[in-house]
């Protein structure tokens, strides 16, 4: 909402506000117990959570100012990180690594390779669409609530997850948010 209002210069209803807060309130909640074990988790993953908002943003900036949609906001976006990845890579010795890799001239290892990388540039495609055709708040509350989801089915799946009470509560009252959120976009979009 914040990085929205800065570059956009939209301001969200009360009804989505209040949604977007009692979020953040369950993610507070259910964090707050780790915070000192983990801090550099979540320092990282609130960068990493404001860079895709303005990410987010900033193409639906300039996807409304030059009318491009979804796939050629993809093709605009890898030409730009292509040459940026490579040289990354390159620095960073991953060509070396790639080439010294047991697997790499493995079949299956680069079908594996080729599915992953086309699911990546497939996700990239709907969010991206998402963003353009809905709003960049929209589809990071979506992408929150399927974090909120991933963590319960983890916890589940994989035995080293310790229920406390904070946890639990912070984790249901983010899908309440979810909820309400849901509730005050429907509204919003009906009127």
């Amino acid at each position: 909402m914040i990085v929205q209002f800065l570059i956009l210069r939209q301001v969200p209803s009360m009804p989505v506000f209040v949604a977007v807060l009692i979020i953040v309130v369950g993610t507070l909640t259910a964090g707050f117990s780790d915070m000192g074990d983990e801090y550099v988790g979540y320092v990282f993953t609130l960068g990493n959570n404001i860079l895709t908002a303005a990410y987010l943003v900033v193409s639906k900036r300039f996807s409304d100012s030059t009318d491009t949609k979804g796939f050629g906001l993809v093709y605009y976006t890898s030409i730009t990180a292509l040459p940026l990845s490579l040289a990354l890579a390159a620095f960073q010795g991953e060509y070396q690594n790639f080439y010294e890799f047991e697997h790499a001239t493995n079949p299956l290892f680069l079908a594996s390779l080729l599915a992953a990388s086309s699911l990546g540039v497939g996700m990239t495609y709907v969010v991206f669409l998402s963003a353009t055709m809905n709003s960049p708040l929209l589809t990071s509350v979506t992408g929150n609530m399927k974090d909120v989801v991933s963590t319960v089915l983890g916890a589940y799946i994989f035995g080293d997850f310790v229920p406390t009470t904070m946890k639990v509560l912070g984790i249901a009252i983010s899908f309440m948010g979810g909820a309400v959120f849901a509730g005050a976009s429907l509204r919003e979009r009906a009127l």
